[in-house]
């Protein structure tokens, strides 16, 4: 087949303008095949349909978020599922992919659902959540998905979000900055009975001490809205480089093309991919083991805590 091209005699279907030469429609399956040519050089048909087949739950669409969905949609992803609680704004400028100047003050999840129709407008977008990640709409944001692209910002929804992808036995991928010029990415295939949970990707000793209480001793239920404000209140603004967050987006979709397909070498929890693009290193490392967790957290200033505003007893082990 040649290479797609457009009459001047439009047609019109879903919602989308598209014409094709000789004023013929071409149909989805002739589109898709089209648009995933160059991707089958080097995954097979059936890899393709696999990845094509399966409905994606992505949570945040920031600087890593917007990064995966423009990738997802290009390999061919026909079902999405959205949630992030936030509009546009002039500060997400300097890494988000959607974030324009037409953008601004526009909720991202519709600004990410656009996005998805005019790269396929055969795509599916089943579930739009403007709201923050509580028991309720995590629980059906992740009914019936096949796998989970974990990338909000708040503790507290990072904790829902394992939670119930353990319960419903869902695959979960999430990559975030550890500093202003590195990240990691982790894989938590929650399909496997030995996964191990991955509550310790809080970094800060604050939130590492509270999270321990909260989640290494009690069960979802047993964790009442009072302490998931508590994680929170110790998450603030931290610098972002968009070469960063690209490159970490990047990480998170071809983790995934690996995992969903079974092919290539994958990590899952606790080990995870460490890149730093200033010293040029990556590597796969182990998260700490609880002796060495502790042993930094007890070194926590007390005049931290207490800027914070959260006491000794709030967060002792």
């Amino acid at each position: 087949m040649g290479d797609l091209e457009l009459s001047s005699k439009p047609s019109t279907f879903k919602g989308r303008r598209l014409s094709f030469i000789g004023g013929n429609n071409m149909n989805k399956k002739i589109f898709l095949e089209k648009m995933t040519d160059r991707t089958r050089m080097f995954l097979s048909d059936s890899d393709l349909d696999r990845i094509k087949n399966q409905t994606v739950a992505l949570a945040g669409l920031g600087g890593v978020g917007a990064i995966v969905l423009e990738l997802l949609a290009r390999l061919g992803v026909m079902k999405f599922r959205l949630m992030d609680m936030d509009r546009y704004e002039i500060s997400n400028m300097n890494r988000q992919l959607f974030a324009t100047i037409d953008t601004l003050g526009k909720w991202k999840v519709d600004v990410a659902a656009s996005r998805i129709k005019e790269i396929n407008p055969y795509a599916e977008i089943e579930t739009l959540i403007r709201e923050k990640a509580n028991r309720e709409n995590v629980d059906n944001f992740l009914r019936g998905v096949d796998i989970l692209i974990q990338e909000t910002d708040s503790p507290s929804s990072k904790f829902l979000f394992l939670e119930y992808a353990r319960r419903y036995k869902i695959p979960v991928i999430n990559g975030h900055c550890e500093s202003i010029t590195s990240g990691v990415v982790h894989i938590y295939d929650y399909r496997d009975p030995k996964q191990r949970d991955g509550y310790r990707i809080f970094r800060s000793s604050i939130l590492s001490r509270i999270a321990r209480k909260l989640l290494d001793k009690k069960t979802l239920d047993e964790v009442n809205d009072e302490y998931l404000d508590l994680l929170d209140k110790c998450k603030k603004p931290t610098a972002s480089l968009n070469f960063v967050t690209n490159l970490i987006g990047c990480l998170v979709v071809s983790e995934m093309v690996k995992l969903l397909t079974e092919s290539g070498k994958t990590y899952t929890h606790p080990k995870e991919i460490f890149i730093d693009l200033y010293d040029l290193k990556l590597k796969i490392r182990t998260t700490r083991p609880l002796k060495k967790w502790l042993t930094l957290l007890l070194k926590v200033p007390r005049e931290r805590l207490r800027r914070s505003k959260i006491t000794l007893n709030e967060v002792e082990l």
